[in-house]
């Protein structure tokens, strides 16, 4: 009974075990996608891939809890999922931007909740492929370095994105979002907002 009237901000246990659910699925996608680092130019690739498919989840987030903390919520889960401090601290902070900016326009609507996504996969776009091969390699060789991996793959995407290709791949992620956040929204009100 106290699980039932227990509360963070406007969340109750269930809207926080839903949003956890969720987060975690997103997450799981996310580690799928992870797979496809085999290939070098999957490495760059993969933010824009992450971004079409877990619209659906953020998206799906935003309708069903719309309180606050729930985005900041998501962001948080994200961002441990990524298991890399500068990824964690981005998806935190767009978290913080996205909680701010439903408190003005109001929790639930689709029009922020998209804003808020393309602000998100964006940041974490940089966070998880422009930082870590186009700005701090040589600590990320070391960290790849101790996990035995092909350190040869992660050179050539790194070689790969030197110059005109990283907005190239913010442009691609930034439409990839767009259109993460339209199929997540279309969604939403096909199955859920309809209810």
């Amino acid at each position: 009974m106290i699980m039932e009237n227990s509360k963070i901000g406007n969340m109750k246990v269930r809207d926080i075990i839903t949003v956890t659910l969720l987060s975690l699925c997103s997450a799981v996608i996310f580690f799928a996608f992870s797979f496809l680092y085999v290939i070098p130019v999957f490495i760059l690739l993969f933010s824009v891939f992450v971004s079409l498919v877990q619209g659906i989840f953020f998206m799906m987030i935003g309708i069903k809890v719309p309180k606050k903390g729930a985005i900041l919520l998501y962001a948080i889960i994200s961002g441990v999922a990524g298991m890399n401090l500068i990824y964690a601290l981005g998806s935190i902070a767009a978290g913080i931007i996205g909680e701010v900016l439903l408190a003005k326009t109001g929790y639930g609507k689709m029009k922020t909740l998209g804003i808020i996504y393309v602000i998100m996969q964006v940041i974490n776009a940089f966070t998880s492929t422009v930082y870590p091969y186009a700005i701090a390699f040589e600590s990320t060789k070391e960290m790849i370095a101790k996990t035995g991996a092909d350190i040869a793959l992660y050179e050539k995407a790194s070689q790969m994105l030197a110059g005109a290709p990283i907005a190239l791949i913010l442009a691609a992620t930034g439409a990839a979002v767009l259109l993460g956040a339209f199929i997540g929204s279309k969604m939403m009100k096909k199955h859920v907002v309809n209810r």
